[in-house]
C-alpha cells in the first residue's frame, strides 16, 4: 500500500492507495464508489509543533483588559502612602504649625513692643528682646493699643510677654521637630518617617489609616502639648528622633531661618 499527499484548504492530508500490484483480493471491485470522509490532521512545522491561526486582535484585547485590571487592582491595594498621602502629610502639618507661629510671633512683638512702651513711658531703660523683627504703629497708636490690652500697666504686659515667648518656643520647636522628621528633607513623609513621627509623639502608627486621619492625629496633638506648653514631652520626642539618627540638616535651619524672621 502506498500514500499520497494531498493539501486541500491548506491542511495536508495523508490518503491511501491502493497498489495495482497488489491481489484483487486484497481489494475486490466494488460497482460503487464509496465516499469515505477523511480526517484532516492539521499542519505541523518543520520542528513538528502544531501549527495554529493566531487571533491577533484578540490577543491584543485580553492584554488590554489584563493591563486595566492589572492598574485598577494596583490602586486599590497599594497603601495610602505611596500614592503621594505622605506629602500631604508633611504639608499640612507643617502649614498648621506655621500658622500658629505667626499668630504667636505677632502676639510676642506686641507684648514686647508694650513692655517697651511702658518703660520708656517711666523713663526707665527696657529690656527688649530683639529675636523678633517687628514694625510698630505710630507712637499715638501704640498707646491706645497697650492700655487697652494691658489695663494694670507694666505687670501685666510682662507677663504676657513671657507667656507668649514661652508659647512661641513650643511651637518653633514643634516646627523644627516636624522638618527633623523629614530626614531627607524632600517635604514628604516616608512610610518609615511618619511611623517615628507618630511613635515620638506618642501616637499609634496604623498603615491603613487615610492620610487625613493621621495629619488629624498630628495636629491634635500638637495643639494639646502647645495649650499645655508640654516642652518636656516635645524635647522627649525629638530626643527619640534623634536615637533612631535623625539630625537638625542646613536645610532646616535655613527654613526655620526663615519662619523666625
Amino acid at each position: 500500500m502506498f500514500f499520497r499527499s494531498v493539501e486541500p484548504h491548506g491542511f495536508t492530508a495523508v490518503v491511501p492507495l491502493v497498489s495495482s500490484a497488489e491481489s484483487a483480493e486484497a481489494c475486490p471491485p466494488s460497482p460503487r464508489l464509496r465516499r469515505t470522509p477523511v480526517r484532516i490532521p492539521p499542519r505541523l512545522d518543520s520542528r513538528g509543533f502544531l501549527r495554529r491561526r493566531v487571533n491577533v486582535q484578540g490577543v491584543k484585547a485580553h492584554l488590554l483588559a489584563a493591563g486595566a485590571f492589572f492598574i485598577v487592582l494596583t490602586c486599590a491595594l497599594l497603601p495610602r502612602n505611596s500614592l503621594g498621602g505622605e506629602q500631604a502629610i508633611f504639608q499640612e502639618f507643617t502649614r498648621h504649625i506655621g500658622q500658629q507661629i505667626h499668630k504667636d510671633k505677632q502676639a510676642f512683638a506686641q507684648a514686647n513692643t508694650c513692655v517697651s512702651w511702658f518703660y520708656k513711658a517711666k523713663k526707665t531703660s527696657p529690656s527688649i528682646a530683639q529675636s523678633i523683627d517687628w514694625s510698630p504703629a505710630p507712637s499715638s497708636q501704640i498707646e491706645a493699643d497697650c492700655l487697652r490690652h494691658y489695663p494694670s500697666g507694666m505687670d501685666d504686659a510682662r507677663n504676657d510677654l513671657a507667656k507668649t515667648q514661652a508659647l512661641l518656643s513650643v511651637s518653633l520647636t514643634f516646627y523644627e521637630f516636624a522638618l527633623v522628621a523629614d530626614r531627607n528633607d524632600d517635604a514628604t513623609y516616608s512610610p518609615v518617617e511618619l511611623q517615628d513621627l507618630l511613635r515620638s509623639l506618642t501616637l499609634s502608627y496604623h498603615d491603613e489609616e487615610p492620610a487625613p486621619k493621621q495629619v488629624t492625629a498630628l495636629m491634635e496633638q500638637f495643639d494639646n502639648w502647645y495649650r499645655s506648653r508640654n516642652m518636656d514631652a516635645l524635647m522627649q520626642g525629638m530626643s527619640d528622633l534623634y536615637e533612631r539618627g535623625y539630625r537638625v540638616t542646613p536645610s532646616d535651619r535655613v527654613e526655620l531661618d526663615r519662619v523666625m524672621g
